[in-house]
This record gives structure tokens, C-alpha cells and sequence, in this order.
């Protein structure tokens, strides 16, 4: 029996089944924009770090990082991006985990938001200045997120096919959790309008 036709990268199966360049070239194009070695570059430049910095904070030399930068991914060991990502002063997370639906991923980020909201208060600690900002920032998060929530609702009853926008349309509802929803919006609009008039008289 014929052995499968086995093929070194995208590009190359991308080449073997059509002849227009222009495929060949957007497909090329696609992969090299989301290879591991460009994200790294991208982020470096971000951060305003040339190459050199990288490689001082690396104890190697420049080609060596400029060389990480323009390998193929199988080609970029973990310890590589352990010690890049470490050099621009950023973590790396990596995650393994079972194939999740869109509720099981809604529901594992927001333990981890909560996670993070734990965090912000134990640095806050009896610091008034960063407990006024914690407070304020989860008053804000709170805010956005139930008008996205009430938005999404609406979509659901009102709408043939879901389509994202910014605009909020109450509609008429016994779910008492919409009334809930809105006097959480009415306070946080109203306290903020408070705080607002209070700072413009000091």
C-alpha cells in the first residue's frame, strides 16, 4: 500500500493541492503571523525592548534571540520561551485541560475573575487609597458586566439572530432578575452622578 504523502509545514500541503499563488501566499502570510516566534517579537516591541536588552537579560547573545524570533515553532524549545518571556519581564502560562463548551469556559472564567477580585482585596489591605480604587473598580465591572448581560437577554427574545451592539433596549420582562439588574445600573449611575458633583464642589 502507498504510503501517506507526509509534508514539512502548512505551506508546503497548501502547494501541493492548488497551483494560485495567491492562496500560497495568504496561507504563508497567515502562518507566519501567528507563529510563536513572531508573537514574541511583537510583544518585545510592545515593551520598547530591542533585541540586545533581550539578550543581556537572556545571558546570550543577539543572533541567538533574533534566531527565536525567526524559527519555526517546532524549532523553539519550552526553556527558550521560559527565559524570552522572562527577558521582557512578562510570566508564561501554559494550560492543560479537557476540551471545554462555551458554558464550561464561561464558568471557569468567571471563578477565576473571582479569584482575581479576592486578590485586588487582600492587596488593598487597610490601605484606604487602594480600597476606594478596588471598590471602584469592582463597582465598575459589575456595571459592565449586567449591561452585557441584559443586552445578551434582549438579543435572545427579540432578535432572529444574535448580533452584537452597544445599545441597551429594556424589554418588558417578569424575570424578576431584570428588575434586580436595573436597580443595580440605576444605583451605580446615580452614586457615580453623586461622586461626580461632590468632586466638582471641593
Amino acid at each position: 500500500m502507498k504510503g501517506k504523502k507526509r509534508f514539512r509545514s502548512v505551506t508546503e500541503l497548501v502547494a501541493d493541492v492548488t497551483d494560485d499563488e495567491n492562496t500560497i501566499d495568504a496561507v504563508k502570510r497567515t502562518v507566519d503571523e501567528t507563529s510563536l516566534g513572531t508573537m514574541l517579537f511583537r510583544i518585545r516591541c510592545q515593551r520598547g525592548l530591542t533585541q540586545a536588552q533581550v539578550a543581556t537579560e537572556m545571558n546570550t547573545t543577539q543572533s541567538a534571540v533574533s534566531k527565536i524570533e525567526h524559527s519555526p515553532d517546532d524549532r523553539i524549545s519550552v526553556r527558550q520561551i521560559v527565559r524570552y518571556t522572562q527577558a521582557i519581564g512578562m510570566t508564561l502560562t501554559l494550560t492543560f485541560d479537557r476540551p471545554r463548551n462555551a458554558v464550561d469556559q464561561v464558568k471557569a472564567l468567571f471563578a477565576e475573575i473571582c479569584e482575581k477580585m479576592d486578590e485586588l482585596r487582600e492587596i488593598a489591605g487597610d490601605d484606604e487609597t487602594i480600597r476606594r480604587g478596588v471598590e471602584s473598580f469592582h463597582d465598575e465591572w459589575l456595571f459592565n458586566t449586567v449591561l452585557r448581560v441584559i443586552e445578551g437577554k434582549n438579543e435572545l427574545r427579540t432578535a432572529p439572530a444574535l448580533k452584537p451592539h452597544r445599545t441597551l433596549t429594556v424589554v418588558a420582562s417578569e424575570d424578576p432578575s431584570d428588575e434586580f439588574v436595573r436597580r443595580l445600573i440605576r444605583r451605580y449611575v446615580k452614586e457615580n452622578a453623586d461622586a461626580k458633583l461632590a468632586s466638582e464642589k471641593n
